[in-house]
């Protein structure tokens, strides 16, 4: 396991269980062995899974309105799992909350709430967000805790 330190207001640290990773996202161990990139796993995820042009959902005075997302749903996956992890914006203040008190080694919790906030937010299937965020996570433990991994790559 590999501690994370996130700079939310109390810098907790996350601990990350690669091998729990392995045995819920088997692709990643085929990853590893074909000596392929993170970011390679992460776009074809997001290729695969994408059934049309993702959207964004901004809401204004006018109400709802989908907008076409430019950047690959896999860049946008990794800057917001950065931006709850790293960052200190307030508007990933709730998706913090969910994820518990980040001291106790629970890899699934992590895993399985982070999947689910950003399936709902870029719009696409949790079957989709699963092997991407555990792919973040473990690129994040390789780089011995290094959030700036995501964005780096």
């Amino acid at each position: 396991m590999t501690s994370l330190e996130i700079s939310d207001v109390e810098a907790n640290g996350i601990q990350i269980d690669t091998a729990y990773l392995l045995r819920q996202v088997s692709t990643l161990a085929q990853v590893i062995r074909q000596e392929r990139t993170w970011n390679e796993f992460g776009e074809k995820v997001g290729r695969d899974f994408r059934s049309s042009t993702p959207t964004l959902r901004v809401v204004s005075e006018e109400g709802e309105v989908e907008t076409p997302v430019r950047q690959s749903t896999w860049t946008r996956a990794k800057e917001l799992i950065h931006s709850v992890l790293a960052g200190r914006e307030p508007k990933y203040d709730a998706i913090r909350k969910r994820l518990g008190n980040l001291r106790e080694p629970w890899t699934p919790a992590l895993l399985s709430t982070l999947s689910l906030w950003l399936a709902g937010v870029l719009g696409i299937s949790v079957s989709a967000t699963i092997p991407m965020v555990a792919a973040m996570l473990y690129a994040v433990a390789e780089a011995s805790g290094d959030c700036e991994i995501l964005l780096s790559r």
